[in-house]
């Protein structure tokens, strides 16, 4: 019986240090996770100030070509607002990206 017993008693310490060991696997998860997402947010906002500077340039660029600008300015305008499509872009391919590894890292957990 107490052969039995102490079977018994190194088992549960071993269940034990075991759900001790997931537990803190799942708590280092759950901070990587939480990080992830708040960089998330912050790409978000990044992305809305990258929207709003868009919409700003090509109002400039309009009220510019209404006010009868020369060609040339209104050409580096234009090219501004290239360079914030293309950063803009970029920058919502790796949100993507990002979205994809929280919700892959959600799964695991």
């Amino acid at each position: 019986l107490e052969e039995k017993l102490a079977a018994a008693t190194a088992a549960t310490e071993q269940m034990k240090a075991s759900c001790e060991e997931r537990d803190a696997l799942l708590r280092d998860g759950a901070a990587v996770l939480e990080q992830k997402e708040a960089e998330l947010d912050d790409a978000a906002e990044y992305a809305l100030q990258l929207q709003q500077q868009l919409q700003a340039a090509q109002a400039e660029r309009e009220e510019a070509r209404a006010n009868g600008t020369p060609r040339k300015n209104v050409a580096r305008m234009e090219a501004k607002e290239a360079e914030i499509r293309e950063i803009k872009a970029e920058h919502e391919s790796a949100m993507a990206n990002a979205s994809r590894e929280v919700e892959t890292l959600k799964l695991q957990l």
